[in-house]
């Protein structure tokens, strides 16, 4: 409740979400409008083909509802920054206030730091069904036939995305242990997706030593995940796993660390 309150009762809250949807308004407005007018086009779609086979993109263009497949894209590229900003302060400004000490003693450490998880997920799913019901609105308008076509697929849409953030939500959580400001948060995750890789590819290149430290970033190989008809919910294991270890650890390190 407290994430829910921080958004709908205060003015900063209310003109972040505001300005959220009105965004994605715009964007399917004008650029994913176009992108689906384009698709929709015949002479058009034989090109499109061609420039998406040759980024691996073919898949896109099979899916039943234009619509879906460019919100699909564009959401992969964009909400995982939106999800980072808006979790990135999780409780690490309460501890540096001194206010969680406050809330520890109606509930356990465990709770306190599930609940909040909780919390986040819970309006970012809320976020994710409103876009997910405009693009379904938007394809409706342009062909009511794409009606039951775009229900199922929106359904795996939404699906598929609530699960593949969920693990840039328990590494802010597991991250506000560490640090004591959501803006350190951000850098250090920033910090994580330019050294790590860099490990990788030095140990892989020097000494031919495989250490996967990628594995540990959540959103890597995001366009490997397309289907012939949409996401395929097959690959919502490696996130799913992600994101119980981040969580795990973030409970085993708020337990025995200090809350100065």
């Amino acid at each position: 409740m407290h994430e829910w309150r921080r958004v709908f009762v205060t003015g900063s809250g209310r003109l972040t979400l505001l300005t959220f949807f009105g965004a994605w308004v715009l964007l399917f407005h004008y650029p994913i409008r176009t992108a689906v007018d384009l698709i929709a086009n015949s002479s058009d779609a034989a090109v499109i083909r061609s420039v998406l086979g040759d980024f691996g993109f073919k898949q896109l263009l099979q899916w039943p509802v234009a619509e879906l497949s460019v919100f699909w894209f564009a959401a992969m590229l964009l909400l995982p920054f939106t999800c980072v900003l808006l979790s990135s302060d999780q409780f690490a400004s309460d501890r540096q206030r001194g206010t969680i000490k406050f809330y520890l003693l109606r509930t356990r450490r465990s709770e306190f730091i599930l609940g909040r998880f909780i919390g986040y997920a819970s309006f970012f799913t809320m976020l994710l069904m409103g876009l997910v019901l405009i693009t379904l609105i938007y394809s409706n308008w342009r062909d009511p036939e794409l009606f039951q076509l775009g229900l199922y697929q929106g359904m795996n849409t939404f699906f598929f995305l609530v699960v593949w953030m969920l693990p840039f939500m328990a590494l802010t959580n597991f991250l506000n242990v560490l640090m004591p400001t959501g803006k350190k948060v951000i850098l250090v995750l920033m910090l994580m997706y330019i050294v790590l890789p860099f490990i990788d590819y030095i140990a892989l290149a020097q000494w031919q030593i495989n250490l996967q430290f990628s594995w540990l970033l959540p959103g890597l190989g995001i366009f490997s995940t397309m289907g012939e008809q949409g996401p395929e919910l097959g690959n919502l294991i490696k996130p799913a796993w992600q994101s119980a270890i981040y969580l795990g650890l973030s409970l085993l390190l708020f337990r025995v660390r200090s809350l100065n």
